[in-house]
């Protein structure tokens, strides 16, 4: 109800998928489920359209929010597009909206605990199913398994990571001792260094 008396009074048609992924971060900022479900609901009701930022934006909040269930089914609807956006690191490469979208799943995942279910959707992103960049992924995958101490998951990913020979630049190596180091493992983030 709030929602709508904001979009009628306030923005009106200025009201678009730019606006909703502002209100839709902010949702996952804070963890206010409920804000992100009304806007999720206005979105369709509105016919507005759940394009890549909307998505990923709904993807994120539901993550954030514990609901990674819920970010599944908004994910599964995402196309395989082009759209792309900015890596904040290196303006000339883009990633797609589904690479970041299924970081925040796998991050959701972990997050909650549900350990197989983060490595099961890491594996059907690299196994070709999905067009999703694989080296921001396992970056990604391994600073959450770093922030939450999951030094299991973070081991799968080293395997994987000299599995199909990712190069070992900085980047990497930082998040591989990075996981180590808060996972625990202090001779293994030496053999690393």
């Amino acid at each position: 109800m709030a929602l709508e008396l904001l979009y009628e009074k306030e923005l009106g048609p200025n009201f678009n998928e730019f606006t909703f992924s502002i209100v839709l971060s902010l949702a996952a900022a804070l963890t206010l489920l409920d804000l992100g479900m009304q806007i999720h609901g206005h979105v369709i009701r509105c016919e507005i359209g759940v394009n890549g930022f909307i998505r990923t934006s709904l993807v994120d909040m539901y993550c954030k929010c514990g609901k990674v269930a819920k970010a599944n089914v908004v994910l599964v609807k995402l196309p395989a597009g082009s759209e792309t956006i900015r890596n904040n690191k290196k303006s000339h490469e883009k990633l797609s909206r589904q690479t970041v979208s299924y970081s925040s799943l796998i991050s959701g995942y972990v997050l909650k605990g549900d350990f197989e279910s983060a490595f099961r959707t890491f594996r059907s992103m690299v196994c070709g199913q999905l067009k999703v960049n694989e080296y921001i992924v396992t970056t990604s995958t391994l600073s959450v398994c770093a922030s939450t101490g999951i030094l299991g998951l973070g081991l799968q990913l080293h395997a994987y990571i000299q599995k199909v020979g990712h190069k070992m630049d900085v980047p990497l190596r930082s998040s591989l001792i990075d996981m180590y180091s808060k996972c625990g493992s202090l001779e293994d983030a030496k053999l690393i260094f």
